[in-house]
């Protein structure tokens, strides 16, 4: 009898123990389903608004280097006149250059979707064309940096032959950076493509 009723004892704590635990146990639970709801929520509205700006530095960078784009193919026709001109140099002094014109190009939004992480939200295919077409931009900007300083360094041409050898040069700096421009926006306008397609 008194193990029985010991028995009882150790049954009704352990009843009530498990009675008082359940509440605990579905109150915690309930707990991190809502934290975790919260959580995906506002990582889904950051993607959204983070797809956003992506969209507007893509586009914001197709519309600086489409007149860019432009302007090289000129320049590059100009240049390939004086160089073939009967006197290159009186030529190139009546030439009004504008400069060359580097395109200007931004990263900050793809740099915050590293920073923040944000951008592994995207499906594989999209952040490795992205990260193309970023490290592409890149390399685009410092061969525009590399120009500006070759170019910057060099003194003016004397003669003739002078001109010509700027002149060649600037030609063949110029076929790459309108190849560059010509990919860039190519790869501008498939990714506008793409996100609006998302």
């Amino acid at each position: 009898m008194a193990n029985q009723s010991r028995f009882q004892k150790v049954g009704s704590i352990t009843w009530k123990f498990i009675r008082e635990m359940i509440p605990v146990m579905l109150g915690v639970y309930f707990a991190f389903v809502l934290s975790d709801y919260s959580e995906a929520r506002k990582t889904a509205n950051q993607f959204k608004e983070y797809k956003q700006l992506i969209k507007k530095e893509v586009s914001q960078n197709l519309d600086n280097i489409n007149p860019t784009y432009e302007y090289h193919k000129s320049f590059k026709e100009d240049l390939i006149q004086i160089a073939n001109h009967k006197d290159p140099y009186n030529h190139y002094l009546d030439y009004q250059m504008k400069g060359l014109r580097p395109g200007f190009v931004s990263s900050s939004a793809y740099q915050t979707g590293i920073q923040t992480g944000i951008i592994q939200e995207f499906d594989l295919d999209m952040i490795q064309q992205i990260n193309n077409i970023y490290t592409y931009q890149s390399k685009y900007d410092d061969y525009n940096k590399s120009l500006l300083s070759g170019f910057i360094n060099k003194e003016l041409p004397q003669n003739s032959t002078e001109v010509k050898s700027i002149a060649s040069n600037l030609i063949m700096s110029m076929n790459d950076i309108i190849i560059s421009e010509r990919n860039l926006i190519e790869y501008y306008e498939a990714l506008i493509d793409k996100l609006e397609q998302q």
